[in-house]
Formats: C-alpha cells, structure tokens, sequence
C-alpha cells in the first residue's frame, strides 16, 4: 500500500492564500483540508470515507486552529476512524448535548409541548412562561438548581392558584429538558410548594338560588338589558366578564 503524503501545506503559503482572498481548498494530505471563502474565512476540513460514504468534519478556523493543532487533530481523528468511531457522530453528539439556556429551553418547549395543549393552557402558561424567560431566561439549564426554582416562585406576587400555575410551567419545562437529556434530572424534584406558598386557601362557597329564587329573580322588575343578561347567565353557567366581552353575534335573538 502506498504512503499517503501529508503535511504538504506551509504557514507561508496559508498567510499568502488569505492574502490574495481568493476562495480555494488545498489539501495537507490525509484528508486535512483547508480553505477559504469568498467572505475570507479560512476553515480546516478533515475529509475522510466511513462505511463507504464521504464525510467530512469542520475542525476550526486558522489561525484560531494553526497548521500543527489542525494536523494534530486530523491524526487523532484517522486513528478514531481505524478504532470505527466516526468523527462526524463525535461532532453531532457535542452538538445535540451542549449546554441550553432557559430561554432556548422555553422556546423548544412552546413549539413542541405548549402548542399542542388547550388555548386556556396556553394563555395561563404562557404568561408564567414569560415571568420565568425573565427571571431565569439567561442562566444555563445545567446550573439551575432547586433553590433557583424557589426564588423564581417567591420573586412573583401573585395569587395562590396563579403561582399554582407558574409552579406547573416551571416543572412542564424542567421535565421537557430532562427528556432531551439535556439534564439528569429536574431541580423541580424534591420541592413542596406548600413550603414555598403556604397550603391553598379555602375556595370560596358558591351562593345556590333555590328554584323559587331563580323564578323570582327571572321575573324580576328590571329593564330589558339587564334581565336578558340574568337570563343569559342563568341558562349557559357563563362569567359575567366573558359575557361583557361577548360580541352581538355571539347571543342568539331568540334568547
């Protein structure tokens, strides 16, 4: 077999090419290959054949990366080849685990998890989504620990249900980054938001009219607008607030 030529390149003729600014790739020899756009960055390229198909691998810019490194890197990455580990599933690994900040991680999430969910879901989390953004958007997924989840919680002056709901959005978001794998496991585990919050206060009784009272108030003396809403609101269980915003079109005549 036929000694394969390498270092075939000189830092002289690299600092000449990036000179004159015009695009080329010139091989070392042994699939090290350097080159440079018509933008004038000039890239090492190892080439190499893995299970029979060309493939090639960025291995960093000159002079970031100079001539000895990037031949260094090459040899070590023909030796992985030999040993059958393909540099360019090293490269799609250390792409797929690096580091997320929470904003990507919320953002990820809307896309695949939020947007599937029912609107009401997607308004009440997605508000607590944005305290969250804005709280913790820039720290990395991998540094949060479970006291940073508490301050995000105790940071937000809210109601019990509505710090319910943030409580929710932080563990549907911690969940989804664990099951990218892109931790271990969630800082939401371990935390009582009772201990955070406080137990839930008691819900408010609801009044019940008897039938008699729903007949007298049905009848009841009072102009047209306001009786036809009290019986809007009787016959469909609706909120005042959603009737208020509710368009003419919305209410049949026949009502």
């Amino acid at each position: 077999m036929a000694k394969i030529q390498t270092n075939l390149l000189t830092d002289i003729q690299i600092r000449k090419w990036i000179r004159a600014g015009v695009p080329l790739a010139k091989s070392d020899g042994g699939g090290l290959t350097f080159t440079l756009s018509a933008a004038g960055a000039a890239v090492w390229v190892l080439r190499f054949s893995h299970a029979g198909r060309r493939q090639e691998v960025t291995l960093g810019r000159y002079p970031d990366i100079s001539l000895a490194a990037a031949r260094l890197m090459a040899a070590k990455k023909r030796f992985a080849l030999v040993e059958g580990v393909n540099p360019a599933d090293e490269v799609r690994k250390a792409k797929s685990h690096r580091d997320w900040t929470v904003r990507e991680l919320i953002s990820d999430y809307k896309d695949l998890v939020l947007s599937t969910l029912a609107e009401s879901t997607q308004r009440s989390y997605g508000r607590n989504l944005k305290r969250i953004e804005n709280g913790m958007g820039a720290m990395s997924v991998q540094s949060v620990a479970p006291a940073d989840v508490v301050a995000q919680i105790e940071r937000v002056k809210a109601g019990w249900v509505e710090l319910f709901t943030l409580w929710c959005a932080l563990r549907g978001i911690f969940k989804h980054a664990a099951g990218k794998k892109l931790i271990v496991a969630s800082p939401c585990a371990g935390i009582q938001l009772e201990a955070v919050i406080g137990k839930r206060p008691e819900k408010r009784k609801r009044l019940m009219l008897t039938d008699e009272e729903i007949a007298v108030l049905m009848n009841a003396d009072m102009n047209l607008e306001n009786l036809l809403s009290v019986r809007i609101l009787l016959a469909t269980g609706v909120r005042i607030s959603e009737l208020n915003n509710a368009l003419k079109a919305n209410v049949s005549a026949r009502v």
